[in-house]
């Protein structure tokens, strides 16, 4: 820890904030808040002005629409500088902890223009694809609930006026199983069901984030699975931020050890075996995560495969940063494919269960209505 660099940041992990009370009322700047807040900066100090001046100047302009919490992190900002604090000190409690880190090494560095830049681009980056992965799937998980309000819905409101009329003997079909999921227990397997899925999804949510067993590496290797989008998403980020702090001035070993105290438990282990792996044998990162990748399965298969086609695995940057330029647009690409057809999917069962419901109700129309022209013709 004798780069100057890695002691600062190891003070500013360690420093208490005097102003820490104020700062979690305000809460975490949003992303669109921080890309605002670093671009104005960054442009600033480019121009030559201080960091100081750029933020009282940011507060007080009317052409940068700002939030409430935008304002209020940045008169914090401003009272802090009065007080000698540097802008990654100032903005400690309304930022993740890695960009904090990322700030101050770019402070430090000389570079603080360039490293707020390339924060900006990789946030406006991860937003853009998390828009993208949204708006392909959240019409789909619309077009789902609304039809599960309307099996719930025939089924409560609609089977009911039917069921006293028709005959068990002249109900056939799934017909025959919409009037047995109308009773009271059809409607507890329903929702015991549907519960039942959700409780499924909340905890692959979790999984993702914490679960690491062999099963869940070979979940992984199998294309287009959420544990295989979750690895490779998040090999993007790792890897981009990774770039951002060498660049900065981070060293290897100290910015892998700044994304294991930032990252989910899942990512944490990984890392930790490559920081070993550095660490014992002594290689550099693209070596480390090649030799690791058998046991982590981590990052991407077709990020090291670039990687190590990338030629001098000594030049970290420039090996990391072909590799990225390569995979990312592949990474992109086959994201949008894969939503578009999983949503597609999706909605055509959810349609075809909307159609199935609607042909029930029009059989069982059909079957009261020969129900009772049977009933007319034995009459007369």
């Amino acid at each position: 820890m004798g780069n100057p660099i890695s002691l600062l940041i190891s003070k500013l992990n360690s420093a208490a904030n005097a102003n820490g009370r104020r700062g979690r009322r305000i809460g975490k700047l949003s992303a669109l808040e921080r890309v605002t807040l670093y671009k104005y900066i960054g442009s600033r100090v480019r121009a030559g002005h201080s960091v100081s001046t750029s933020l009282q100047k940011l507060l007080s302009t009317r052409y940068i629409r700002k939030t409430a919490r935008m304002k209020a992190a940045i008169s914090v900002a401003i009272h802090k500088f009065t007080r000698g604090a540097k802008l990654a000190g100032a903005l400690q409690e309304f930022i993740p902890s890695t960009e904090c880190t990322l700030i101050l090494t770019g402070d430090q560095s000389g570079s603080l223009p360039d490293t707020l830049a390339q924060l900006s681009d990789s946030i406006m980056s991860a937003r853009k694809m998390a828009r993208a992965f949204w708006k392909s799937l959240v019409p789909s998980f619309l077009l789902l609930i609304f039809a599960v309000l309307a099996i719930f819905g025939t089924a409560l409101y609609i089977v009911p006026q039917y069921r006293g009329i028709l005959k068990p003997s002249e109900v056939h079909g799934y017909v025959a199983v919409v009037l047995a999921a109308s009773t009271t227990s059809g409607l507890v397997i329903l929702s015991v069901t549907l519960g039942a899925l959700t409780a499924v999804g909340l905890w692959l949510w979790r999984a993702a984030r914490t679960i690491d067993a062999p099963w869940r590496r070979w979940l992984e290797n199998i294309p287009n699975t959420p544990f295989a989008y979750y690895r490779d998403w998040h090999s993007l980020l790792w890897i981009k931020m990774h770039l951002i702090m060498l660049k900065a001035g981070v060293m290897e070993r100290d910015a892998l050890s700044e994304s294991i105290r930032n990252a989910t438990p899942w990512l944490a282990r990984r890392l930790t075996k490559v920081k070993q792996y550095v660490e014992r044998d002594g290689k550099r990162l693209p070596e480390a995560l090649i030799a690791t990748h058998a046991q982590t399965n981590f990052p991407a298969p077709l990020l090291i495969e670039e990687i190590a086609q990338a030629g001098d695995a000594a030049d970290i940057s420039g090996s990391l940063e072909k590799a990225l330029a390569v995979w990312e647009a592949e990474f992109a690409e086959s994201t949008e494919t894969s939503l578009k057809v999983f949503s597609g999917a999706m909605r055509f069962v959810v349609i075809s269960l909307l159609f199935l419901i609607a042909g029930s109700i029009v059989r069982l129309v059909l079957a009261v209505m020969h129900q009772s022209l049977a009933g007319a013709n034995l009459f007369y």
